[in-house]
């Protein structure tokens, strides 16, 4: 009994912390991480930015293949991540399709071409599913911590305008065009 109890109490505190699905940390706990995150920001000067990240065509990925393969499809991207992610960055699954995630000592710009990378990475490599092939694709959009915001409300709203604005561009059929280069801002 004490060993069940001990397992048991590992594991709520793993899921209090962790996506089950995708293995990364979940939208409470990033919350939660965050005011961690700006205070010392904030005393210390750093500077880090937000990211927000949405799977480009999951809903139809679901509806014709069933949500198994849509969750192979989040698994993989979370999975893929890995690439894109240095040790002090921090990924979460922030609800359904949707991440979120903090990059740190990394300019916008900078950022920008890394994330691209990823998402070539991820055109290069497509996922077999059955005797269908998909494409793990994703728009995104990036806030600066200071110069755009300071709370998460804040940031993720500027990040998450910039993401639908890909996403629009995505649906136009210019993948892997982000808003920066095109010059706007």
């Amino acid at each position: 009994i004490a060993i069940t109890n001990q397992l048991l109490y590992e594991e709520k505190a793993y899921l209090s912390r962790f996506d089950s699905l995708t293995r990364l940390y979940n939208r409470h706990y990033f919350d939660e991480v965050y005011e961690h995150i700006k205070e010392r920001a904030s005393r210390y000067g750093e500077k880090f930015n937000l990211v927000v990240f949405d799977l480009n065509d999951l809903k139809r990925i679901n509806d014709e293949q069933g949500h198994m393969a849509g969750d192979t499809i989040l698994r993989y991207f979370a999975d893929s991540c890995k690439m894109l992610m240095r040790k002090s960055d921090i990924l979460a699954r922030y609800g359904g399709d949707e991440f979120v995630g903090i990059f740190y000592n990394c300019g916008q710009d900078k950022l920008r071409k890394r994330i691209d990378s990823h998402l070539k990475q991820l055109s290069e490599n497509p996922i077999h599913l059955g005797k269908k092939t998909f494409t793990c694709s994703y728009s995104y959009g990036i806030a600066s911590f200071g110069d755009e915001g300071v709370t998460l409300n804040e940031l993720f709203k500027v990040a998450d305008d910039r993401m639908y604005e890909n996403k629009i561009r995505y649906k136009l059929g210019f993948d892997f065009i982000s808003a920066f280069d095109l010059g706007e801002t």
